[in-house]
């Protein structure tokens, strides 16, 4: 966008002389003639009015500060005085209020014409715009010729060439008042959003049409990346999402239509569950295939290595499974993303390491492709058959399902904490919970936190205060205080064995970690 001292260097203007205000700073997209000083009020932002020689000459003392504040209220540029023979400096007051508000005050050589004045002016604003619309094309020329060019998914280096060519500091971010942006949709749902500060003039009308090209070609990239060939994708994660809610009578039928494609459903499996969390919207069929597919590229992709028991680690990165590995399949469970390794034979004992490493890889992906959308990840463990590929994906879905808030949760084969996890991943157990512990949990925050922690200690120490008073390091006083107020609260009967167990269990499903 032309400044305003830029403007002045065309010939016809380098008369007018600046009094006051920055004029390096300020920018004009506009030239507009001001017979009377109520028209200020009409004139669009970013323009320069000329007032008539006899808006000029009454524009003295404080009617000047009037004018200013009316311009500055409007967002005009500048003000020009005209008519006026060797102008001096203006009043203190004027200058300081200029400063203030931005606009800049300017005086017009008395021997120059009004009409030649307003058309060079125009014309020289009129020639910046060409400039921008020029860059703009140039824009869009260099987004054209670079498809399909950079590698499918490369989002980073559409955005470089892109701001690059249009000299913004594009970003993938939210938008902010005052931004020009473009929102990044796959399948119809909303994944980023690319976002920089809004331009003045005819240059932000430029940019809010490049910066959508740039967009498109965003989503073209991650659609060809995210998609591709996938029709044998699509049908092997049909019928194993089919075996995982088949009743036995199909089961037998589902398990030889995978064999047929490739599926080892024989073998053995671990499941990760991907969980998209509290989306804006109900996410379509579609678009949970594509975040599928997508996740299945990066398990893929990751060291493929035979885990079956007594083989050796392959070299990371090899292109090709071991004799004892299947590979990765895509299926759904509901509104999950399902990703399933397989194995001929029984895999190694640090398999379950493993997986969790590969949900690592997947969420860390997936944050960067969709950094506005939020993912879990539960991981099973590893069985063998038909039954054991159900067993892991429900494994998968109860540590999904555990009060945990951490991004990525792996299943606890041993111990009370599965038995707790599976327990909790049930509707009816969270809602026990949930009634059971919401008189401390309305405590909020910290002071929820401690009357829960407290209160599972006491239940554990089997109501002994003193070694709750040790377990906590706290004086036994004030373990008899928190109790007292921690029974007023709760609409239990601690005494009572039952609802004591209730209390017990809730406490700790709630506290896990």
């Amino acid at each position: 966008m032309l400044s305003i001292a830029e403007l002045l260097q065309v010939p016809a203007l380098r008369g007018v002389r600046v009094l006051a205000g920055d004029a390096n700073s300020r920018f004009a997209t506009s030239i507009r003639f001001v017979e009377d000083a109520q028209g200020l009020s009409t004139l669009p932002a970013e323009s320069i009015a000329v007032l008539s020689k006899a808006v000029s000459a009454d524009s003295q003392g404080y009617k000047l500060d009037i004018n200013l504040r009316q311009a500055a209220g409007q967002g005009i540029a500048g003000l020009v005085l005209t008519g006026r023979s060797a102008p001096g400096p203006i009043a203190m007051t004027a200058a300081m209020l200029a400063s203030r508000s931005g606009v800049v005050v300017l005086a017009a050589p008395e021997d120059l014409d009004v009409v030649e004045l307003i058309v060079a002016a125009a014309a020289g604003i009129a020639g910046w715009a060409d400039g921008e619309l020029r860059r703009a094309d140039e824009a869009l020329t260099r987004l054209r010729t670079m498809e399909p060019q950079p590698v499918p998914g490369d989002t980073a280096e559409i955005l470089r060439v892109g701001s690059e060519a249009l000299d913004l500091d594009l970003t993938v971010r939210a938008p902010e008042a005052g931004d020009v942006f473009a929102r990044i949709l796959l399948d119809g749902q909303e994944v980023s959003t690319i976002s920089a500060r809004m331009p003045h003039g005819h240059r932000g009308a430029a940019s809010r049409i490049v910066v959508s090209a740039i967009a498109a070609a965003m989503e073209r990239s991650l659609s060809a990346a995210v998609h591709g060939p996938g029709i044998p994708i699509r049908t092997r994660s049909a019928v194993l999402g089919d075996i995982l809610v088949a009743d036995d009578a199909n089961s037998a039928r589902l398990a030889d239509q995978a064999r047929r494609l490739g599926v080892s459903v024989d073998g053995w499996h671990r499941a990760l569950m991907l969980h998209l969390v509290k989306p804006k919207e109900p996410p379509s069929f579609d678009f949970l295939q594509t975040i599928g597919e997508a996740a299945l590229r990066v398990v893929r992709a990751g060291p493929h290595e035979d885990y079956s028991a007594g083989a050796s680690l392959a070299t990371p990165g090899s292109q090709t499974p071991q004799s004892g590995a299947s590979g990765w399949h895509l299926a759904r469970w509901e509104d999950r993303i399902v990703l399933v390794e397989m194995w001929q034979r029984q895999p190694r004992l640090d398999v379950g390491r493993l997986g969790m490493a590969a949900g690592r890889d997947v969420l860390a992906s997936m944050g960067a492709q969709f950094p506005q959308l939020r993912f879990r990840c539960g991981v099973g463990m590893a069985h063998q058959g038909v039954q054991g590929l159900r067993a892991s994906v429900a494994e998968a879905r109860v540590a999904l399902g555990a009060p945990n808030r951490n991004n990525l949760v792996g299943y606890d084969a041993a111990g009370l904490k599965s038995m707790l996890l599976e327990w909790y991943g049930t509707d009816t157990a969270r809602q026990a919970v949930r009634e059971l512990l919401t008189p401390l949990e309305e405590l909020g925050g910290e002071r929820a936190e401690t009357a829960i922690t407290t209160l599972q200690a006491y239940l554990d120490e089997q109501g002994s205060l003193v070694r709750v008073a040790e377990r906590l390091h706290l004086h036994r006083n004030a373990i008899v205080y928190r109790m007292q107020q921690i029974r007023k609260l709760l609409k239990v009967d601690l005494d009572d064995a039952d609802q004591r167990l209730a209390v017990q269990l809730a406490c700790r499903a709630r506290l896990l970690r």
